[in-house]
């Protein structure tokens, strides 16, 4: 298995940082999928759980 190059190691961590916007937590997959969602915001990828009213961030998932 190759090894990664310290660019690719770097990129890794910088989308790491960047992390969620603002203040919001990020939904985790069993919440995702025990909940109902309606969106907030397209572009930064919040939604608002329906029962609650909370808003959470929704990471990129790779299945």
């Amino acid at each position: 298995m190759p090894r990664k190059s310290k660019r690719e190691i770097e990129a890794t961590l910088e989308d790491i940082e960047e992390g969620p916007p603002g203040e919001y937590p990020t939904v985790d997959l069993a919440l995702l999928l025990s909940c109902d969602w309606e969106p907030v915001n397209e572009e930064q990828n919040l939604k608002r759980r329906q029962d609650t009213g909370e808003v959470y961030y929704f990471p990129e998932f790779d299945f």
